[in-house]
């Protein structure tokens, strides 16, 4: 759609409005008068007629009336809004041709954008709804970083969340030094045990045979003594029993000299290994619920530092992205600190600049429906109106504002809801 303009606006009890018919001249359209003489109404029957229901308040219509009629008629377009007092209504936009259209609301919407952006207003925001102001204006959507960035910064305060238990809970564990890795096995000691003492039940046998074998031969001795009084009559015997001695004193010997190298084990230090086996158990238990704790703080710690690390990667892009994006005018910049104009925040920046640039970004916001309202026109000394009128003419941008007073930059003067006669314009009509 080419660029609109307003050429002429006709309003009928429109709130404060009895009946009104501007033709505006120029780039700059300043509407004056008194304080509620309705010059507010003539910038809001613009905002009705454009922007429809979602803008009208809940009484659009002068009281005591039954309907208000707004006719908008831009360069290509001639709208025209019936409002009646119980928020009803009809929408008729037609082209120059009298074509009329389907869907008016729909051509309304396409066109308007931000029709009621008002610089005075977007200087009185604060800093952060300046920049998101600005950032839809350069068409900057950082909704997914952000989006990803906040699911990012919720995961790492989780896992900073489980460092912190799993630090206290590591502080609070015993750490015993000089363990082996893993239990002690009761079990095999008590097989251990059994052994030994099995061990030396044998060697008790053992000593207990060549007790045996001394007192054998201790009587074989007797017997000896007693048989060499019968030597005669018992050679024979004597002879055996000689050949048995040897033969015992050969075992003998060599029994009591194994019994001589046997070594009993010490089956106390084994019992006190078993005594001590569930205390080294305990400790080596909490040997590994530590590591276990250490090795989960670890991972937490990793988890942490990559979270951080995929956060500063998205507040890189998004720094990137507010330096790449295309600002309504030059020396303006952004980023997640505010907006700065010339290198300077903005809000430092001096009166003239700071109404310099919020006029620049209505004139970029509106590039179809080259239409602004400024509703406290009455801030602006003479510089910034021409100041305005310079920015506008230069954009082709049209300038609605309104204003207390009835100075001569005033184009249309309000009084009781309609256009005032002035008095030199009944003296020059006199005079032709």
């Amino acid at each position: 759609m080419n660029p609109q303009r307003i050429v002429r606006l006709k309003a009928e009890n429109v709130k404060r409005l009895k009946a009104v018919e501007i033709t505006p001249e120029g780039e700059i359209v300043v509407i004056g008068g008194k304080n509620g003489a309705g010059k507010t109404s003539v910038l809001d029957s613009i905002c009705y007629a454009l922007g429809g229901k979602s803008v009208q308040p809940v009484k659009p219509v002068r009281n005591g009336e039954k309907k208000a009629v707004i006719v908008c008629e831009m360069d290509d377009l001639i709208v025209t809004r019936t409002i009646t007092e119980t928020g009803g209504g009809m929408l008729k936009v037609t082209n120059k041709e009298g074509l009329q259209y389907t869907s008016p609301q729909a051509i309304l919407d396409e066109l308007c954008g931000r029709l009621t952006f008002d610089p005075l207003e977007f200087l009185r925001m604060p800093p952060k709804d300046q920049l998101n102001t600005l950032k839809v204006l350069c068409g900057l959507d950082l909704s997914d970083l952000e989006e990803k960035r906040k699911e990012l910064y919720e995961l790492r305060t989780g896992t900073n969340r489980q460092i912190k238990t799993l630090e206290g809970s590591l502080a609070s564990l015993p750490e015993y030094k000089g363990l082996p890795a893993a239990p002690v096995s009761i079990r095999e000691l008590m097989d251990e045990l059994k052994a030994a003492q099995h061990k030396n039940q044998e060697n008790q046998k053992a000593r207990q045979q060549v007790a045996i074998l001394k007192q054998d031969r201790a009587r074989k001795a007797g017997e000896k003594i007693r048989l060499e009084a019968e030597i005669l009559k018992m050679q024979e015997a004597l002879n055996q029993t000689t050949r048995d001695l040897e033969r015992m004193d050969w075992e003998a010997q060599k029994a009591e000299t194994a019994a001589e190298l046997l070594t009993d084990v010490d089956t106390e230090a084994i019992q006190a290994r078993i005594e001590g086996a569930g205390e080294t158990n305990q400790r080596i238990q909490a040997n590994q619920r530590r590591a276990q704790t250490a090795g989960q703080l670890k991972g937490f710690q990793d988890e942490s530092v990559k979270l951080t690390e995929q956060i500063t990667s998205v507040d890189e892009e998004k720094q990137a992205r507010l330096q790449a994006a295309r600002m309504p005018i030059a020396g303006l910049s952004l980023d997640e600190g505010g907006i700065t104009y010339n290198g300077i925040p903005f809000e430092q920046s001096s009166s003239a600049e700071q109404l310099r640039v919020s006029v620049a970004m209505g004139i970029a916001m509106n590039p179809t429906l080259r239409v602004m309202l400024i509703r406290d026109g009455s801030l602006l000394d003479d510089g910034n109106l021409r100041m305005i009128a310079e920015m506008a003419k230069e954009g082709g941008h049209q300038i609605w504002i309104e204003r207390v007073g009835e100075g001569e930059e005033c184009q249309v003067i309000i009084e009781e809801g309609e256009i005032a006669y002035r008095e030199k314009e009944a003296a020059h009509e006199d005079a032709a």
